[in-house]
């Protein structure tokens, strides 16, 4: 059941807006307003920052593109990818907006036990964080992969580098 706006004790811990563009969020909170808005409580995953701002009923509580209902699939705790605008007095405007996890530790639980490889030959596991896909996009565009071809962790990282390596790059030039 969500409660009014005014029963949310740390509502005084976000401020009205949000950055502009696309950015991941976590729905800490919503709560009934008093324009048959319901107010979102979001913190943005990357900067930490809390922000707010409602979604109305004459959308039935969804992004301005449609899509989910905050209303009955926005869980608090929920991961979203969230595109935001400001409407020409200002105020922060939710244009779509689109659930990456049930929680955090669904965000950031690796898929598949895979793992991407940077150019100096770190390991970062693939989940959802990584790649700001939900698990069952993921999942579907992983699907035609053959797991059994892939090189063990420590063969990818022996692989990047070399890549990597000044010796690698100038053999490479001299080709």
């Amino acid at each position: 059941m969500t409660d009014s706006f005014s029963e949310f004790e740390q509502r005084a811990d976000y401020q009205f807006g949000c950055p502009v563009g696309i950015w991941v969020a976590s729905l800490d909170h919503k709560g009934w307003g008093k324009s048959s808005n319901l107010i979102l409580y979001l913190s943005d995953l990357d900067t930490g920052q809390k922000y707010w701002f409602s979604v109305f009923h004459g959308n039935g509580y969804r992004p301005r593109s449609g899509g989910l209902s905050f209303k009955s699939e926005g869980e608090q705790g929920a991961i979203f990818k969230v595109t935001t605008a400001k409407t020409a007095n200002g105020a922060p405007v939710l244009m779509d907006a689109g659930k990456l996890a049930t929680n955090l530790a669904e965000y950031n639980t690796p898929v598949l036990d895979l793992a991407v490889i940077d150019p100096e030959g770190g390991v970062h596991p693939l989940t959802p964080a990584l790649v700001r896909d939900s698990r069952e996009n993921m999942l579907k565009k992983l699907a035609d992969l053959d797991i059994e071809s892939l090189p063990t962790t420590e063969e990818a990282v022996a692989r990047q580098k070399a890549r990597s390596s000044p010796f690698a790059r100038l053999m490479k030039n001299e080709q």
